[in-house]
C-alpha cells in the first residue's frame, strides 16, 4: 500500500485564466492559513485540461477534503459533476465564483456563485481579501469533526489510512471516475462496496443518498438520508438533501427537514428550497425572509436577485430599491438581456426564460417599454402553454 500523505494544508483553485490564477486566487489561498496555524498550500488546476483528464491527486485532493475554489470560467460539465458532488456533501469546502459580467456557463441554480472583479487593482485586492477569508473558513470546516463538532488539525489522517488498506478509498475514487464519465449510476454502483464495508459510515451514506437523489431514485435516496440523520443529525447537508426529496414525495415532513438544515446551518440550498416551498403555499413574508438569508449567505448571488426583489415587491405592494439592488438587477439584466438577444449578437439563448427575466429586469428598473418588447419577443420561443402562465404569475406580483 503506498504512503498515504497529509493533506490537511493542501487546496486546490480551478482557473483557466492564469493571470487572476496567480494574481487573486493563489496569492489568497497563500495568505490564508489552516487550523494548526500552517500556511495554505494551494495547487491550480486548469479546468481546460480537467475536463478531458482528472488527475489522481485531484481527486484524491477533493476526496480528502482538501476544498476547491473554483472560476467557473470554462468549467465544462464533466469537471463541474464532480465538483458539484463535493459541494453538496460539504458546501463549506467548495466555493464557486464568477468574474465580472460573464454569464453562467452552467445551471447553477442549487449552489451560490460569489462575483468578483479583477480587472482593477482595488477590485483584485478586494477580491484577494475574500478569498483568503473563505479559504480560512473552508481550511477550519475540513478540520471539524461533524459529529461532535470539536476541531483537530489532521482528524482525516488515519481515516484515510485505514479506507486505503480496506479498499473503500479505492471505492470512492472509482465513484468519482464514473460521475466524471456521466455515468451516476455506476457512480451509485461503485460506492456499494464501502457502504458495505462501513455501514454506519454517515459520509459515504451521505454521499450515497446525495447521487441517489440525482437519479431519481427517491426511495434508496430517503432511505440513506434518514440513516445519515440518524446516526449525525448535525449534519446540514444531509436535512436539506432529505428535505429536497420528502418535497418531492410529497412528504409533509419536508418543511421540518429544511428548517432543521437551516437552524444548524445557512445552507444555501436549503434556505432556497424551503423558501421555493413557503412561496408555494402562499407564506409569501416566510418565504421572502428565507431567500434574503440565501442572498445574504451567498453575497449577491444574482439567480436569486430577481426572485427576491420580485417577492419584495409583491409584499411591500410598491417598488422601492436600494442602490445595491439596483446595480445587482443591472447586472441581471445585462447577462439575461444578452442571452434574449437585446445586443444582437446572436440568437437567443434559454428562451423564453431569458426573456422573462429581462423583462421582470426591465419592469422593476422602470423600463416599461423594454419590457414590452422583451415580452413580445419571447413569443417567438413558446414551446408550452405553461410557459407564459410562469411568467403572467410573476407580473402579478409586479402589479
Amino acid at each position: 500500500m503506498a504512503a498515504v500523505e497529509d493533506l490537511v494544508g493542501r487546496s486546490l483553485v480551478v482557473a483557466s485564466h492564469a493571470g487572476r490564477a496567480e494574481t487573486v486566487f493563489l496569492a489568497a489561498v497563500r495568505a490564508a492559513s489552516a487550523p494548526d496555524g500552517l500556511p495554505l498550500d494551494p495547487r491550480r488546476v486548469d479546468p481546460l485540461r480537467a475536463e478531458t483528464h482528472l488527475d489522481d491527486d485531484v481527486v484524491e485532493l477533493l476526496l480528502a477534503g482538501g476544498g476547491a475554489l473554483a472560476d467557473l470560467a470554462d468549467v465544462g460539465p464533466r469537471l463541474f459533476r464532480v465538483l458539484a458532488w463535493e459541494a453538496r456533501i460539504q458546501p463549506s469546502a467548495v466555493a464557486f465564483f464568477r468574474h465580472g459580467r460573464d454569464a453562467f456557463p452552467l445551471d447553477l441554480h442549487a449552489f451560490a456563485v460569489r462575483s468578483y472583479d479583477a480587472t482593477t487593482a482595488e477590485g483584485a485586492a478586494e477580491a484577494r481579501r475574500e478569498i483568503a477569508r473563505l479559504a480560512t473558513l473552508a481550511a477550519w470546516a475540513r478540520a471539524r469533526n461533524e459529529a461532535t463538532g470539536s476541531v483537530a488539525p489532521r482528524p482525516r489522517l488515519a481515516q484515510r489510512r485505514r479506507r486505503e488498506a480496506s479498499g473503500v478509498a479505492a471505492a470512492l475514487r472509482t465513484a468519482v471516475r464514473r460521475l466524471f464519465a456521466d455515468d451516476l449510476n455506476g457512480a451509485i454502483d461503485a460506492l456499494a462496496p464501502a457502504v458495505a464495508e462501513e455501514p454506519e459510515a454517515a459520509d459515504l451514506l451521505l454521499r450515497r443518498g446525495v447521487l441517489l437523489r440525482e437519479a431519481g431514485r427517491w426511495a434508496e435516496a430517503r432511505a440513506a438520508l434518514e440513516r445519515v440523520v440518524a446516526l449525525e443529525p448535525g449534519r446540514a447537508p444531509a436535512w436539506r438533501e432529505l428535505g429536497i426529496v420528502l418535497d418531492r414525495e410529497g412528504d409533509d415532513g419536508a418543511e421540518a427537514a429544511l428548517r432543521r438544515a437551516v437552524t444548524i446551518s445557512s445552507d444555501y440550498r436549503a434556505l432556497v428550497s424551503l423558501g421555493v416551498l413557503q412561496s408555494r403555499r402562499g407564506e409569501g413574508a416566510d418565504a421572502l425572509g428565507l431567500l434574503e438569508r440565501a442572498l445574504s449567505a451567498s453575497e449577491g448571488h444574482l439567480n436569486l436577485v430577481l426572485p427576491v426583489a420580485v417577492l419584495r415587491a409583491a409584499h411591500a405592494g410598491h417598488t422601492t430599491l436600494d442602490p445595491l439592488e439596483r446595480a445587482r438587477l443591472e447586472e441581471v439584466l445585462t447577462i439575461r438581456g444578452a442571452q434574449a438577444g437585446l445586443d444582437g449578437g446572436g440568437p437567443p439563448e434559454d428562451a423564453p426564460w431569458s426573456h422573462y427575466d429581462a423583462a421582470q429586469a426591465c419592469l422593476l428598473l422602470g423600463r416599461c417599454d423594454a419590457a414590452l418588447r422583451l415580452a413580445g419577443a419571447s413569443k417567438a420561443h413558446v414551446s408550452a402553454p405553461w410557459q407564459p402562465e410562469t411568467f403572467g404569475r410573476a407580473l402579478d406580483a409586479l402589479e
